[in-house]
């Protein structure tokens, strides 16, 4: 019977669905890897900066709607790095480019007054993991050894190469909620968290067109964020 009802709701009996995008500045940190659902104590992620872009459609209006959102986060940190056949780990400074898309259902939560709505939601998507190592072959962070390319022997550390970088495309679950406080016909202000899980495999570090005996250990991504932003309805063509 509760199914009947949202999909007579759904199919138009005079509600019309309301589409809405919004924008967000945020700050995340990723948080320490907790027991043994880390795969490695040695990544640690600083506080960042961070923007999110999210469109929205209402299933039944003032209830259930569906979002999607694309988030970037920047950071800084360090992780491990692991050279050759000898397992000689270090912790490495490093920075962090996580871009991410996720789909997913949100859920208002009905209050006495019309302007304020209580939201949370949770969502799976995509994620793009970009890290990348600075060195110049002097400094305690620059003495990078085993630094060559595939197959040529004598390649030493910093040649013509300050940075070293992996890219991955990898699969994000994430979780959402705060509060929308409607301002203006049309307009909320959004003061929303969220927390965001990815395994990050290891990867190797390279540097076009150097491919370097050298592995980005495996990490998680905890990522905590908290932002303030806009959301926009967009005008309905009825």
């Amino acid at each position: 019977m509760p199914l009947v009802v949202v999909m007579w709701m759904m199919l138009g009996q005079g509600v019309a669905a309301t589409p809405a995008v919004g924008v967000q500045l945020s700050a995340a940190k990723d948080l320490p890897d907790g027991g043994s659902l880390g795969p490695q104590d040695g990544a640690s992620w600083g506080l960042g900066k961070g923007i999110g872009l999210s469109y929205s459609h209402s299933v039944v209006p003032k209830l259930v709607g569906m979002k999607a959102s694309f988030t970037v986060d920047l950071a800084e940190g360090v992780d491990q790095v692991r050279w050759g056949d000898d397992q000689l780990d270090a912790e490495r400074d490093a920075r962090l480019a996580w871009l991410y898309f996720s789909l997913g259902p949100e859920l208002t939560v009905p209050t006495l007054d019309e302007d304020v709505e209580p939201f949370f939601g949770a969502g799976l998507g995509l994620g793009v993991v970009h890290a990348r190592h600075p060195f110049d072959g002097s400094g305690p962070d620059g003495q990078w050894p085993y630094l060559q390319e595939e197959g040529v022997e004598g390649l030493g550390p910093g040649v013509n190469i300050d940075m070293a970088q992996s890219t991955q495309l990898l699969p994000g679950a994430s979780a959402w909620g705060g509060l929308r406080i409607w301002v203006r016909e049309g307009m909320a202000i959004d003061l929303e968290s969220g927390y965001t899980v990815c395994h990050v495999p290891p990867s190797g570090l390279k540097a076009r067109p150097y491919s370097f005996q050298v592995t980005r250990s495996e990490f998680g991504l905890n990522v905590f964020r908290l932002g303030l932003g806009v959301t926009v309805g967009l005008p309905s063509r009825e």
